[in-house]
């Protein structure tokens, strides 16, 4: 089948492919390594990617595909009723906020639970990060780290943070780990915050205002949350990608 666009997602994100497809209405395959996301009139009507189908597969592949891709006109019919991707990145932006937070968390040796969670906690031992097991485990991280956060909010997995970030280029995230700079409208001047709008809260109503396609309300939490923190690479991150789910409206 004809490959009509190719690149390398290290220049540009998985997200901006999809979503120019997806404006054009494509009928085709985006094709990354061994992976795969199917379209049909722009929506994602099937995927493959480490070990995952469907809509975990497209979104995984969101977080942590890298490298050289292709599209073609490779147009099959899907496993399943199409799915926007406006929401599969809105998804992805949801695990790489997790990512920020719990990547680097090193959980505590000897807990148990059940399912993918209960293999990362095996490996466990105490020294460890989460990236690094889930990455030595090859452990989805749109499997596991909903389950990792849960029972760490919960009270039920306990532990420290390393220090060094690095562990994350083991899971391919690169928006993890070297983020390009904000958008230019991210340095327009914030809007005040009310005083107990703390910087976590500011993500949590961005992502609920995106969720909701209100992208002005979230781009002004999400510009006041960088008022708060500059440097935050995931602030940064999300703030492109509404942006660019912004412009496309």
């Amino acid at each position: 089948m004809p490959e009509f666009l190719s690149g390398d997602l290290d220049r540009v994100s998985m997200a901006s492919v999809l979503q120019l497809l997806e404006m054009e209405g494509h009928h085709g395959r985006l094709r990354v390594g061994e992976g795969f996301v199917q379209l049909g009139d722009g929506s994602v009507v099937d995927a493959s990617f480490a070990g995952l189908t469907g809509s975990d597969a497209a979104i995984e592949a969101l977080v942590r595909a890298r490298g050289g891709f292709v599209v073609d006109d490779d147009a099959k019919e899907g496993a399943g009723p199409g799915v926007g991707v406006q929401f599969l990145v809105l998804e992805s932006c949801r695990l790489l906020d997790d990512l920020d937070r719990f990547g680097t968390m090193v959980p505590a040796a000897g807990l148990q639970a059940e399912g993918p969670l209960g293999a990362l906690l095996a490996a466990a031992d105490g020294a460890r990060t989460f990236a690094a097991l889930a990455h030595a485990c090859e452990l989805p991280v749109v499997t596991v780290l909903p389950a990792f956060v849960d029972a760490v909010e919960q009270g039920v997995v306990k532990g420290g943070y390393a220090a060094d970030r690095a562990d994350l280029q083991l899971l391919e995230v690169r928006a993890a780990v070297d983020v390009a700079p904000a958008p230019e409208v991210a340095a327009a001047p914030a809007p005040p915050a009310a005083p107990e709008a703390s910087f976590d809260d500011l993500l949590f109503d961005a992502r609920k205002h995106a969720r909701a396609r209100r992208y002005d309300e979230a781009l002004r939490a999400l510009r006041a949350a960088l008022a708060q923190r500059p440097d935050s690479r995931i602030a940064q991150q999300n703030l492109r990608r509404v942006q660019e789910l912004a412009d496309t409206r």
